[in-house]
């Protein structure tokens, strides 16, 4: 059996632990599905389509929030918020907010479209 250099040994021992970190950290998820399932449990009833991310995020990228997300977001007043109790209230509380697309976001809701048109 022939036997790596130590310069040789000590490059394929970094090489395997780049990649092991690599595949031993997972992508980090930002999605908030409890807002979503929280969304669907108070207003689930008022919609014929199946009801998306899109309720928030206008795109892909679920950092960007419509403005129907950002009143939510404003409402919570704080990141990461699992408390279902506050979920609720901060989405009663937007709401009662003036939808850009006219109207309250709740009168939207109520007509079954989307809170931020």
């Amino acid at each position: 059996m022939r036997r790596l250099p130590k310069a040789g040994f000590t490059l394929a021992v970094s090489a395997v632990a780049v990649a092991a970190m690599f595949v031993a950290v997972p992508e980090q998820v930002q999605a908030r599905p409890n807002y979503l399932k929280q969304f669907k449990a108070m207003y689930g009833e008022k919609y014929t389509d199946k009801l998306t991310c899109a309720v928030c995020h206008p795109g892909k990228n679920k950092k960007e929030k419509n403005a129907y997300g950002m009143a939510v977001g404003k409402a919570l007043g704080a990141k990461k918020v699992k408390d279902v109790g506050e979920i609720d209230g901060a989405m009663k509380k937007a709401g009662g907010e003036e939808a850009p697309s006219g109207g309250t976001y709740g009168e939207r809701i109520e007509k079954g479209e989307m809170p931020a048109g």
